[in-house]
């Protein structure tokens, strides 16, 4: 589990019983964690910068950003061992090589102005013109639904994300071919949070579901 602070990233082993600081005197503006891997988009006073740890942040390295430089970050993810980068401006970045090189990964978007990564066994992206999905990590994209959607998670094999821009939650069984609409008065949804049995929904409000997401409770 990792924490993002002023002072930096910090990570936690023991379900937030202690924490260890493990990336000091930088912002964090996006982040992504998987198993031991973590990829940030960091800022200090030099500038903007990729960093990766495949050590749960014991050691990192600087990514060469010659493939995406100048191009704002819009959001970041680790996926099979490939790096995505989004950007407003440009679409999706890969790299297979955790940094080293870049190249874009852009066929079949509509559009190329990304707002979200995220991703169920297919990976998935946020455009200003809906969300498009990958079978084959970004070789190739196919329009998936006209939703922009943003916060996510998986819980109990499903899918979970909400609207970006209103209070709808949907969720998907079968990797995104079908989304089912769930009422929710939560507002506009900032985190899915799964633990245990119980997913959790913050946004404007709080709500949790015990019942697989059938039914949500403030």
């Amino acid at each position: 589990m990792a924490r993002v602070t002023a002072n930096g990233l910090y990570l936690t082993t023991n379900q937030g019983l202690s924490w260890t600081n493990v990336l000091s005197d930088v912002y964090i503006w996006y982040l992504s964690v998987k198993n031991n891997s973590i990829v940030a988009n960091i800022s200090n006073n030099f500038g903007y910068y990729i960093v990766y740890s495949s050590n749960n942040g014991q050691s990192w390295f600087t990514s060469n950003d010659s493939g995406i430089y100048n191009k704002a970050c819009s959001d970041i993810l680790i996926k099979n061992n490939s790096l995505f980068y989004a950007s407003q401006v440009a679409g999706v970045f890969k790299s297979s090589d955790f940094g080293n090189s870049w190249y874009p990964s852009n066929n079949g978007l509509y559009s190329f102005d990304i707002r979200n990564l995220f991703a169920g066994n297919s990976l998935f992206v946020t455009t200003d013109c809906g969300t498009f999905r990958s079978t084959d990590l970004g070789g190739s994209w196919n329009y998936n639904n006209e939703h922009m959607l943003g916060s996510n998670c998986i819980f109990n094999g499903k899918l979970y994300a909400a609207d970006m821009y209103n209070s709808n939650i949907y969720y998907s069984g079968n990797d995104g071919n079908d989304w089912i609409n769930i009422s929710s008065t939560c507002g506009s949804v900032t985190c899915f949070h799964p633990y245990n049995n119980t997913l959790y929904i913050t946004g404007s409000g709080y709500l949790f579901s015990s019942n697989d997401g059938e039914a949500f409770t403030q």
